[in-house]
Parts: C-alpha cells; structure tokens; sequence
C-alpha cells in the first residue's frame, strides 16, 4: 500500500497559519497536514502552530498536495508556477460560506470563514477569499486575485488576475479592477480601476505618493 499523500501548506505566516486553522475546520486532520514548507531564507529549526517548519526543497509531488497560503497575490503565483507541473493543488471553503451550486471555482480556491458568493459568479484559479468577504452575481474573479477580511465586490464586476482588495474596501457595481491592481483598506471604489495602480480612499483615487 503507498503512502497516504498529506497537504504541504506553503507559507508560514499569518495567512498560511488561518489556513492551517480552515483545513481542520474543513475536515482535514493535523496528521493529514504535513507541515509549514517555507524556502531557505525562512527555515529554522523550529515548529508553527505545532507543524513542522520544512524547506520548500522538502515537497514531493508523490507525497504531497499544496496549498500555497500567501496572501499576496504576486508572490503566490510566483511560488505556484514554480512548483513542479504535477503539483496538485485542492481548494478548500470553509463551512460556513454561503455560495450556490453554480459558482465556478478552479483549482487552488480558498474561500475562508464567513463569504458569501451568489449567483453566476466565476473564480479563477488560486483565488483566494479571506473572511466576510462577498462577492456579488455575475462576477468574475480571474486568477490569483485576493481579498482581505470584509471585501465587498458588487454584481456585474471583473477583478483582474493577480489584484488585491484591501480590507473592508467596497467595489460598485459594473466596475473592473484591473490585473495587478491594489485597492487600499476602506476604500469604496466608483469607477474603473487601471492595471498595476493602487487605488485609495472613499470615493477611491491613485495613491499620490510623496517625493523622497
């Protein structure tokens, strides 16, 4: 008999520890977990939560199932498209979101405590949703993207692959958050956002930064 495959959660801080916290939630036991596996610059010889802190050089395909935990959305998808082509990557909602058999969720989805999805909605691969946040119909969410605890996004929106959403912040209906975009904490957001800007404020506005 081969050996039973574990989840290998890639990341160790805050984020990667909440996701630790929604696969029990989810069902998954601490001994189907096979520990926190962070690269070289990270590794101690020291335990999270009472996982193991393993190097990333320790995930194994054949063993092994990943859910890369890291709540910025860049450096996610850097870590998942250098993780071996065979890396499998479940999703995982936790029991308390509130979403129809409808919406499209792709490999690598987190949905954390408390979301709510309606109707039509698509999320691409390796979105990841923290707490509260709600996500309403005929919106699409492309790959990668996040949002931070409270996030509000309206019917009718596109939020681009690799776009962060702060805490609290609040999207109108019928509005595009572009690839790469960040928008602050609270901002309430009116009209389209541009790729790679960051969006702050209420109504939201670029972030002017100060010279040096």
């Amino acid at each position: 008999m081969g050996q039973e495959r574990k989840i290998a959660i890639i990341g160790a801080g805050g984020h990667a520890r909440e996701t630790a916290l929604l696969l029990q939630q989810c069902g998954i036991s601490r001994d189907a977990i096979a520990g926190f596996f962070v690269d070289d610059r990270y590794w101690t010889e020291t335990a999270v939560e009472g996982f193991p802190l393993l190097r990333i050089g320790d995930f194994d395909t054949g063993r092994h199932d990943a859910v890369v935990a890291i709540g910025d959305s860049r450096a996610r998808r850097a870590v998942v498209e250098g993780l071996p082509p065979s890396t499998r990557f479940p999703g995982f909602v936790h029991p308390s979101v509130i979403a129809p058999a409808d919406v499209a969720i792709a490999e690598g989805v987190i949905l954390h405590a408390g979301c709510i999805v309606t109707t039509n909605v698509t999320l691409g691969r390796h979105v990841q949703l923290n707490r509260g946040t709600q996500v309403g119909h005929d919106s699409v969410l492309e790959a990668f993207c996040t949002t931070a605890p409270g996030a509000v996004i309206s019917g009718n929106c596109h939020v681009g692959a690799d776009a962060y959403l702060g805490a609290m912040s609040c999207i109108r209906e019928r509005q595009t958050i572009g690839a790469g975009a960040m928008v602050g904490m609270g901002a309430v957001v009116v009209s389209d956002v541009p790729p790679d800007s960051t969006y702050v404020g209420n109504p939201a506005r670029p972030l002017q930064r100060v010279p040096a």
